[in-house]
């Protein structure tokens, strides 16, 4: 007889970690600020010009120990093993032990632009010299992705196998130029690169099945998709040539469309009990409008939000605002932004088991 024992099904789970009074995500940059361990215990991040390593079990954050961590801290990125943190600081790539000491100086860099570590090292972008890898112990980096001038890289990340980078390649110095990114993959063996998505930045590699077209929805810039809040509907931007409109399809798609906004609004998003959809006009002044679903789909013209600010992406143009979770408030993380705005600083919003909500929502074969 055999006893065959059924794993119970991960359960995705929401909170929110607040920040100690006076503590500010470093707006430097845009860079990532925030990182979680490949065991999941352990959360890093930079703030203050300080390093913060918050366990999952523990109610509060406490500053890595370290004589010098530097004057602006950005990158940090776990060890396979979670016991140790990369980053980026003073033109250097630095590891410190989450149980603290001294940080160690891995290799002076100019600013880096995404910094992964795997079991064959770590890997970093630098801008318009191609992506790097050095030794966790420290060294003379390698070259291991070359680009052309007027080619910038961002986000590195070894698939599996060891022979194969993931990464994001812009062309030239245009402020949208992030938006028209490729996601592409390099052999490192041959050098043979491949295109995985014309229009987009940042992709990450997860183990789980091929992703596919949604209802052949092409456009030659980023398309800002958001789901509903009850995961039945998909809106959209969609440029036309002069026009940039903000579509809607049901999820899975029909082949229904419904035309919200011709008003070359981007950057779609919907209110917390998806009565409402949000977007950014030209001049970066929010837009919402109101939607119906039931009995049948219809929508209102768009009417600008009451609030004064504008809308603006970051450096890879994502969007930056979205619904805060009473569902009223519009929260807008403005360029520039520093400790002495003297606005309360955001909780970091943290999603456990998301992988197993992506699945929930995306069809089966």
């Amino acid at each position: 007889m055999y006893l065959r024992h059924t794993p119970e099904p991960l359960v995705v789970t929401r909170f929110a970690l607040t920040l100690a009074e006076g503590q500010t995500i470093n707006p430097q940059t845009a860079r990532k600020a925030v990182a979680l361990s490949p065991d999941g215990t352990l959360m890093a991040y930079a703030a203050n010009q300080r390093l913060y390593l918050r366990s999952m079990s523990e109610l509060e954050a406490r500053p890595i120990a370290s004589a010098e961590i530097g004057r602006v801290v950005t990158s940090p990125v776990f060890s396979p093993d979670s016991r140790s943190v990369v980053f980026s600081s003073d033109s250097a790539l630095k590891k410190v032990a989450v149980s603290g000491g001294a940080a160690v100086t891995i290799c002076p860099v100019d600013q880096t632009f995404g910094v992964s570590w795997d079991a064959s090292g770590i890997l970093f972008g630098l801008d318009h010299k191609g992506i790097m890898r050095v030794s966790a112990n420290g060294g003379t980096p390698e070259v291991l992705v070359s680009v052309k001038d007027g080619e910038q890289v961002y986000g590195p990340q070894m698939l599996p196998g060891g022979d194969t980078v993931l990464f994001t390649l812009a062309t030239g110095a245009a402020a949208d130029r992030w938006d028209k990114a490729q996601i592409v993959t390099q052999s490192l063996r041959t050098g043979e690169r491949k295109t995985l998505v014309d229009g987009g930045s940042d992709g990450r590699y997860v183990q789980d099945k091929k992703p596919t077209p949604f209802a052949d929805v092409q456009s030659p810039n980023p398309i800002n998709a958001a789901f509903s809040p009850d995961g039945r509907w998909v809106a959209y931007t969609v440029f036309e040539g002069a026009v940039t409109g903000i579509y809607v399809q049901p999820f899975p798609a029909t082949g229904a469309k419904y035309a919200v906004s011709k008003s070359s609004a981007i950057a779609p998003v919907w209110s917390r009990d998806g009565r409402e959809l949000l977007s950014q006009p030209p001049g970066g002044h929010g837009a919402v409008q109101t939607i119906t679903t039931q009995p049948s789909f219809s929508s209102t013209p768009p009417v600008p939000v009451p609030r004064g600010g504008a809308f603006t992406g970051g450096v890879t143009g994502e969007r930056n605002y979205d619904v805060m979770p009473d569902g009223r408030t519009l929260g807008v993380v403005s360029a520039g932004q520093t400790e002495s705005a003297g606005a309360a600083t955001p909780p970091i919003q943290v999603v456990l088991h998301w992988f197993e909500e992506l699945k929930q929502r995306l069809p089966t074969k």
